[in-house]
């Protein structure tokens, strides 16, 4: 018995049957991959952190927070980027804390140079300079974008750590009122 010209176009049923079951099993690794087994869900991330890391890094966070003035959190920023701890916790933290104050002070710096690349007569910026304000005021967004996603880890980093070790977290003191 010959094939009809429609049986010749039609895929072979077990082809369509084939992908329904690679589908299922795609489905299936997918969800299975995002349940709440993960065993390391609920794990503490500074469980595998070496103390002394630990300790050196939250020191270095500590002097970026009772910083006093611009130089001064320049300084204990670039303290904190210059430690490499190995362990994985206080690397975290390390990289947390640096993404969060880096970002704000290279968009703070970033500010200030679209402040004085605009003309300070009221006159109107050349196409040139808008183009170039445009483009960095969205790198600006994007550090800030950047610095406030970290913020959260880094400051529950520091806090744990410093809970972890004894440490009385810091604050950064209130700017003096000036005298009415």
């Amino acid at each position: 018995m010959a094939a009809t010209p429609a049986a010749k176009e039609r895929p072979p049923r077990w082809g369509l049957a084939a992908l329904v079951v690679i589908a299922i099993a795609v489905v299936g690794i997918v969800v299975a991959s995002q349940t709440d087994n993960d065993p390391h869900r609920d794990r503490d991330p500074l469980e595998l952190t070496d103390e002394r890391e630990l300790r050196t890094a939250v020191l270095a966070v500590s002097a970026v927070i009772r910083a006093r003035d611009d130089a001064g959190e320049e300084g204990a920023v670039r303290a904190l980027e210059a430690l490499h701890p190995q362990s994985p916790g206080a690397a975290d933290l390390r990289d947390s804390c640096v993404t969060t104050y880096r970002g704000k002070r290279e968009s703070e710096r970033l500010l200030r140079e679209m402040r004085a690349m605009l003309p300070t007569d009221g006159g109107e910026p050349s196409a040139e300079v808008m183009a170039r304000v445009s483009g960095m005021l969205d790198r600006s967004r994007a550090t800030v974008q950047e610095a406030r996603e970290s913020h959260a880890r880094c400051i529950g980093l520091y806090e744990a750590g410093a809970r972890r070790l004894g440490i009385e977290p810091a604050s950064r003191e209130p700017a003096e009122r000036p005298a009415r």
